[in-house]
């Protein structure tokens, strides 16, 4: 799934929950993270329509988990 900060959305979602975060402030910084089921271009499409909203902070956060320490 797509995550948007800490809370797992769908493409469809995606407006509702940036205005809930966010509100007016089109500066906040927008989290977006993918889980390794979620298609690399799926992600790519939440960014894009994050920054159509007018969000200019985009952040991609990479998954970790499974990597040696």
């Amino acid at each position: 799934g797509i995550y948007i900060q800490e809370t797992k959305t769908s493409l469809e979602n995606l407006g509702a929950k940036l205005a809930a975060i966010a509100g007016e402030n089109k500066e906040t910084r927008i989290f977006v993270r993918g889980d390794r089921a979620v298609d690399y271009g799926r992600v790519m499409q939440a960014v894009a329509e994050i920054s159509g909203a007018g969000y200019t902070k985009v952040a991609l956060i990479t998954d970790s988990a499974g990597k040696k320490k």
